[in-house]
């Protein structure tokens, strides 16, 4: 599975199974935003390797989620943290986040689950270790419409992109 495909398929999994009225793509520096209905954040990072994974340890992001501060200096308001990776990946990720990142749940998405689960999702998810809470703070107004503002701009910027390749393609 590729980054965009994981993505997908998380995005769908908090918008449409856990009912999260705001979910937003590569806001900030979130791969996938996630407003709660009770107004708490998810932040999801996806990785499709192990060594992706791995280095991912050393980026400051981490050490706000130690430290309660996000990149800006602000306290963050992240109420959990999930990796989600590729099913094959899942077990062995799970199990390293004790080491490396012991607050982080893990999802693990892929095709070869849907025998074994049922959903209108578009490739199925399944939760391998649950994220630690890191922060009882709810997500500020100012926070929802950052989110909201990043969102529309990689709508923007995946529009023009889809708009150029359809206008390379034409004969």
């Amino acid at each position: 599975m590729n980054s965009y495909e994981i993505k997908t398929a998380m995005a769908c999994f908090w918008r449409y199974e856990k009912q999260c009225p705001l979910v937003a793509f590569e806001a900030g520096n979130r791969d996938i935003a996630a407003i709660t209905p009770s107004g708490r954040l998810i932040d999801t990072e996806v990785k499709v390797s192990l060594s992706d994974f791995r280095a991912d340890a050393v980026k400051p992001k981490h050490g706000h989620f130690v430290n309660g501060k996000d990149w800006t200096g602000l306290p963050d308001p992240t109420w959990r943290f999930y990796f989600a990776v590729p099913y094959e990946l899942a077990n062995q990720v799970a199990t390293e986040c004790d080491t490396l990142y012991p607050y982080a749940g893990v999802f693990g998405v892929g095709e070869k689950l849907a025998g074994i689960y049922t959903s209108l999702l578009p490739f199925p998810v399944v939760e391998y270790r649950k994220g630690k809470q890191i922060s009882q703070k709810k997500v500020s107004l100012i926070m929802a419409a950052r989110l909201c503002k990043d969102q529309s701009a990689t709508v923007c910027r995946l529009a023009k992109q889809v708009y150029l390749t359809k206008r390379v393609e034409r004969p």
